[in-house]
């Protein structure tokens, strides 16, 4: 140890016992001198028995503490020499390393000095454009601390203008606080400023991803700024200094509010994200543009387009993506029948081929097809049709015409009837106060015995039957739950409405029955051919007559005014369907739309009215009634030949169908494309295979004439044991294709039982299965109407159906139209299942009922009524004879607006 004296054991050992020298020498080995010292300090402060503990021998306790002290000097001085000598051995090394780096810098390659370079005009680059942020940030906080300051302003000029009520004056005199007044703080805390400062700095921090974010998906929903593609003011108002730069205006953010995001539940079947339609028609912008003259006020209002994409085919080329054209792909040509969508919203300066042109390009970088494109907008150039079509004409002219008459008429009765004066029955017939009488009525001429009162019901519970099927098939392309809506329409109790095709040939069994049943009595030998001919004939034209204003009408409102009564993103399905109709509408009032014509596409042939192939067909087979019911006249034996070689050619002629074209039993639920059209225009919509019902009806109609029926009383065992094979039959014929229409989990989606690998049941359903049908309605028909189930035709005969049934016709043709208009005017995707089908499906009810109530009162009744005045059948000639032979025997008098011939079934 260095030092000037060194200290020995001897001088320490005789002035402390072993024990104190022995810890005393460990921490001189450890040389620990700020511990000893602490220590005695420490031990000087101890405190033993309330006195302060004193060291016996002061003077060794002197001499330990010298000793101490010279080591610690030592020690320092030892420290300070081995310090001074590795700051020598530093400055060495210091200078060895600069003579070696100043031999190295000119071995520097230039590839290294070019990355320095590069490096540092980065770190410049990088530097300016902090603070340019910098200067923007810097000029936005200026900007926002300024209008807080305006706000503030008006809030206390607007707290100091305000006078306190009552109630403010009664709460700071009634509040005390220590036995005083306590006086209510009317300026607000402020925020501190630290905590401005944060706020800012975090809202800046999110403007920056917001800004990075909206580089990334801005072009799918606003148009490119580039003229090549879009119009000039289009390219103006989305450029990124007019539409980006502006994100301070309300408008900004509610036109990106309304743009449709991801959706939820996208693996669920939530294909759609239409975002809100009507807060972007809301949106007004107002701004100042930079033009050549200076700064341009520009003012535009919110376009909403709905965007359709898929993804892009492999084997489909640049070429084929882009088209020259700026033209949509239809919706009926699509491999995926449910292509994506989203909604977006756009200024109303861009146009629908600004959009379309524009989002091409950018979903095509994607891998995606753009589809097709629909805008809408307040925008006056949206009303591309400013002068009448030929259809509004045309539709314009039936309204004034029908309506002057009723309303004329309608006067006239009223006025009439104060008088007491008798009018005209051809007057009446246009009265609305008759006509609804006539609607509302329970009459329904028991008393003759001529009329099967258990028809109206079925007519009406068909008729609902056909508007439920009809409605659990509308809207499937706008679901929240696409894939999960399976699970409703797959299970058995859904084949009666995915199998409810077979409700129609209900009403083709009545058609057969009540014309059969009502030209039998007029049928005679001693009339002559001609007299027949010309009976059937008249038949066939009041039927004509009567079935043809009424889709007239419907038809040609749907080509010209229906868009007119639609809104919403869906609004194209409107659009569309009126510009089939503007094709197709004269076919349905000439009963020839259910043929095939060129140009089909889809899953059915070209039509307006695609239901009313029911109507064609009806009207089609009345060429059978003369076949038929002529022969029985001359020879009963040859009539009944002829009408069975009807009847058997009415399931041969579909099973051959079936068997040559290798077509399904029926139009299957998972049926589409060409198959489903070659089911619809070979058998579905063919006479000549719908003929098995009605004809069972003509059979059934002359069951009914036969006296001797009515006088065979039935065993009600018999009755039972009838209505039992009937419904089981009836529920076979409905439920038993589920194997075909089931889909299974566990195999993807495919059907448990594919109706090609069982061709029997295919070919021996599709033939036998609407003739067995009108099997079982026959049944409950005949019994009723001869009093063998008395019960069921109680229930059946209620005359509440009455009103109901005589609108059936008219609400057969209006409800797939009200159905259509109602998944047009969807603003958001609908959810499936049972309980929300069934409300929709008695809404759509209750509005076509209202529909149907005013089409028949004012066209319907009006026409059929001037028919029985102008072109009187046999049927109601002996109507009328029978009900004045019937008030005469038992000497009541009917009511003179009631007195009216009814019309046709």
């Amino acid at each position: 140890m260095p030092g000037n004296r060194k200290w020995e054991m001897s001088d320490v050992i005789p002035l402390m016992n072993l024990k104190r020298f022995l810890s005393i020498l460990k921490l001189i080995e450890n040389e620990d001198i700020e511990e000893i010292l602490s220590e005695r300090k420490r031990e000087e402060g101890e405190k033993e028995n309330g006195e302060y503990r004193k060291w016996e021998d002061d003077g060794t306790i002197q001499n330990l503490l010298s000793v101490l002290r010279l080591i610690e000097n030592e020690k320092n001085t030892e420290f300070l020499t081995e310090r001074k000598r590795e700051e020598e051995e530093n400055e060495g090394y210091r200078k060895r390393n600069e003579e070696t780096q100043t031999e190295i810098n000119p071995l520097k390659s230039h590839k290294t000095r070019e990355n320095e370079e590069k490096q540092q005009y980065t770190h410049e680059r990088k530097r300016e454009m902090e603070e340019n942020e910098e200067q923007e940030y810097r000029k936005l906080d200026q900007q926002t601390q300024t209008e807080i300051n305006q706000l503030e302003t008006q809030k206390e000029r607007k707290k100091q203008e305000k006078p306190r009520n009552s109630h403010e004056r009664k709460r700071e005199m009634g509040e005390k606080e220590n036995g005083r007044g306590r006086k209510w703080e009317t300026n607000p805390r402020k925020l501190p400023g630290w905590v401005i400062a944060i706020i800012q700095k975090y809202l800046e921090e999110l403007w920056v991803k917001v800004q990075l974010a909206f580089s990334h998906v801005i072009g799918y929903y606003v148009p490119s700024n580039d003229t090549g593609l879009v119009s000039e003011e289009c390219a103006v108002d989305v450029d990124d200094a007019n539409f980006l730069n502006n994100y301070h205006h309300n408008w900004f953010w509610e036109m990106f509010d309304s743009w449709g995001k991801f959706p939820d539940g996208f693996l669920f079947g939530n294909l759609r994200a239409p975002g809100m339609y009507e807060e972007c028609l809301k949106v007004k912008v107002e701004y100042k543009a930079e033009g050549e003259e200076g700064n341009v006020t520009r003012e535009y209002r919110g376009r909403y387009c709905s965007v359709f994409y898929r993804p892009k085919p492999a084997n489909t080329s640049r070429e084929a993506v882009l088209p020259n054209q700026r033209s949509g792909v239809s919706l009926a040509t699509l491999g995926s029948p449910l292509p994506f969508s989203y909604g977006t919203c756009v200024p109303s300066t861009c146009t629908r081929e600004d959009v379309e042109v524009s989002l091409r390009e950018v979903l095509l970088e994607d891998g995606l097809q753009l589809v097709e494109v629909h805008c809408h907008s307040h925008d006056p150039r949206d009303d591309q049709h400013n002068d009448y079509t030929p259809e509004q004409t045309a539709m314009l002219s039936l309204l004034s015409v029908f309506g002057a008459l009723a309303v004329t008429a309608t006067l006239y009765e009223a006025l009439a009837i104060n008088c007491n004066v008798a009018f005209p029955a051809t007057v009446r017939s246009f009265s609305l106060w008759s006509n609804l009488r006539l609607v509302f009525t329970y009459e329904q001429g028991k008393e003759t015995g001529d009329v099967i009162t258990c028809l109206p019901m079925l007519r009406v519970t068909t008729m609902l039957w056909i508007i439920i099927c009809h409605q659990y098939e509308t809207n499937l392309d706008f679901l929240y739950n696409t894939l999960d809506s399976l699970k409703y329409q797959d299970p058995v109790v859904t084949q009666i409405v995915t199998n409810g095709w077979i409700a129609v040939d209900t009403f083709f069994f009545l058609t057969g029955l009540t014309l059969t049943f009502r030209l039998l009595p007029y049928l005679s030998r001693e009339a002559g051919l001609l007299c027949h001919v010309k009976t059937i004939l008249t038949v066939v034209l009041r039927r004509v007559l009567r079935l043809s204003p009424i889709i007239l009408c419907v038809a040609l409102f749907c080509a010209s005014f229906l868009p007119y009564l639609g809104w919403g993103p869906r609004l194209h399905v409107l659009q569309s369907f009126q510009e089939n109709c503007v094709q197709h509408w004269w076919k349905d009032p000439l009963f020839i739309n259910n043929y095939a014509f060129p140009g089909n596409t889809g899953d059915d042939v070209n039509d307006c009215l695609s239901h009313c192939w029911y109507t064609a067909v009806d009207v089609q087979l009345l060429v059978l009634l003369p076949i038929l019911l002529l022969p029985l006249l001359y020879h009963r034996v040859a009539g009944l030949a002829v009408l069975f070689i009807v009847s058997v050619g009415s399931v041969v002629v579909p099973l051959t169908i079936t068997i040559c074209y290798n077509l399904p039993p029926s139009p299957l639920h998972h049926l589409l494309g060409e198959g489903r059209l070659q089911y619809m225009t070979h058998i579905f919509m063919a006479p000549w295979a719908r003929a098995g019902p009605w004809v069972v009806g003509v059979w059934a109609a002359m069951l009914l004439r036969m006296p001797e029926l009515h006088r065979i009383k039935m065993n009600k065992v018999v009755v039972v044991l009838g209505y039992v094979a009937a419904i089981t039959l009836g529920l076979t014929l409905v439920l038993g294709l589920y194997p075909y229409n089931h889909l299974r989990k566990s195999l993807n989606g495919v059907v448990e039982r594919e109706w090609q690998d069982y061709p029997a049941v295919a070919y021996l359903y599709g033939s036998l299965a609407r003739p067995a049908w009108g099997l079982c309605v026959a049944w409950v028909v005949v019994t009723c109407h001869t009093g063998n189930a008395a019960s069921v035709n109680r229930v059946l005969s209620y005359p509440g159906w009455l009103p109901l049934a005589r609108v059936s016709f008219p609400l057969y043709v209006v409800a797939p139209v009200v159905q259509v208009w109602w998944a047009s005017v969807q603003l958001q995707p609908t959810y499936y299942n049972y309980l929300s089908k069934l409300f929709e499906s008695a809404g759509v009810i209750f509005i076509s009922l209202l529909i149907s109530l005013l089409l028949s009162c004012f066209v319907e009744l009006p026409v059929n009524l001037t028919c029985n005045l102008l072109l009187p059948s046999p049927a109601k000639a002996h109507e009328m004879m029978m009900k004045n032979k019937y008030k005469n025997n038992n000497n009541k008098n009917l009511d003179r607006t009631t007195n009216i011939p009814m019309k046709d079934v």
